[in-house]
């Protein structure tokens, strides 16, 4: 994978390179959000599909560090002798690429917040999906009826038993859940934005042949070794374009 190819590549452990991407992620997280816009990052274009899934995650945090990243806190509740923090975060992926477009924390449950998260991944898509497909929840159906029902379709899957039936964004919860019990997430930048960049960019799929749903979206077959040294290399580039444009 990514971390254990760039740690052996410059001759350091798994550890000091997942801290070395913890301080770097939200510099680079920041440079793609700017850039991607109208299905295309800087003068890279992306293909997507016309069905999203979306679905919401309840996640476990601690409350000082999440406080003091700004991000919203849903609530509060009492773990044993201790205060435990949920947030709840939006997630859509495109169905044809599995590109996550969206991993929105919410202020809350609400039809208002859900559309937030929709309207934003339509920014970076450029257009509407033709279907969405959710759960039943009351703040999906809401957030379609008030907001997006003259734009698109919205199909509902109903949980067979417990099993939900929107399995691309249960897939991507999977992930997040991985993160939180290595440890390793270091806060809330690396659990939201860390994870978006890794799943989109870095993480290889067996079901999309081997490829990350980013190179699927560019439609190329292999498009770098390491996905983590693209998307450096894509900052640098960003960066020296900003100085020569002052210049």
């Amino acid at each position: 994978m990514g971390v254990r190819n760039l740690s052996q590549k410059y001759h350091v452990s798994k550890v000091t390179m997942y801290r070395y991407l913890r301080d770097k992620t939200e510099k680079v997280y920041s440079t793609i959000n700017r850039l991607f816009k109208d299905s295309r990052i800087g003068n890279i274009q992306l293909n997507f599909g016309s069905i999203w899934e979306a679905d919401e995650k309840i996640i476990p945090v601690d409350i000082r560090k999440w406080y003091a990243s700004g991000f919203p806190i849903y609530s509060v509740k009492r773990k044993k002798s201790r205060m435990v923090g949920q947030i709840i975060i939006e997630n859509l992926v495109d169905t044809r690429t599995h590109f996550v477009l969206a991993s929105e924390p919410l202020l809350n449950m609400s039809g208002d917040e859900i559309a937030r998260a929709w309207i934003l991944a339509k920014e970076r898509t450029g257009r509407w999906p033709a279907i969405i497909r959710c759960d039943k929840a009351y703040a999906h159906v809401y957030a379609f009826k008030e907001y997006l029902s003259g734009h698109l379709r919205i199909k509902i899957l109903p949980k067979k038993g417990e099993a939900s039936q929107v399995h691309l964004v249960e897939g991507y919860h999977r992930v997040m859940d991985r993160k939180l019990e290595s440890g390793i997430h270091g806060g809330s930048t690396w659990l939201i934005h860390g994870v978006w960049l890794h799943y989109n960019f870095v993480e290889r799929k067996e079901s999309l042949g081997d490829r990350t749903p980013f190179e699927v979206a560019v439609n190329n077959e292999m498009l770098v070794d390491n996905g983590w040294e693209f998307l450096f290399n894509l900052v640098n580039m960003q960066r020296r374009f900003l100085i020569a444009r002052r210049i």
